[in-house]
């Protein structure tokens, strides 16, 4: 199902979380913030490319956000931001560190609270923060 013009909701929630969101026959949009949906469309539409929801595990459970259990799994706390609505993120053919500094630039306009640079890959989360948390990782 479609949750805006470039994103479904497979690409933005892990298959246990989409499953029960369906068996409950519940809105997505009641489980992602629309300040997050608004920055990926943003996103796509200034660099011209499709923004890839990172996959990092051959059983897929982790595209976006995560149910307590498949956080667990990835080897994470049940604090993990992909509890709320965290996203690791790429665009093909990008220049990360180019993609990073841009929401930086503009993290204040979609209230993002965490934004995390790696080798492959920026995460971005919805944190309570008024000033973002910044961190390069491995």
């Amino acid at each position: 199902m479609k949750v805006s013009n470039h994103f479904s909701d497979w690409e933005l929630f892990s298959p246990k979380l989409l499953e029960a969101i369906h068996d409950k026959d519940l809105p997505c949009e009641w489980f992602v913030q629309e300040d997050a949906i608004d920055f990926l469309e943003d996103l796509r539409e200034f660099y011209g490319s499709p923004v890839s929801i990172n996959q990092p595990t051959k059983e897929l459970l982790h595209r976006g956000i995560c149910t307590d259990s498949e956080n667990l799994k990835q080897g994470r706390t049940l604090t993990s931001q992909h509890n709320f609505c965290a996203f690791d993120i790429s665009l093909y053919d990008e220049d990360l560190t180019l993609v990073y500094q841009w929401i930086k630039k503009n993290a204040a306009s979609y209230r993002i609270g965490g934004i995390g640079l790696y080798k492959t890959f920026i995460h971005v989360d919805w944190r309570n923060k008024s000033v973002p948390a910044l961190w390069n990782g491995e």
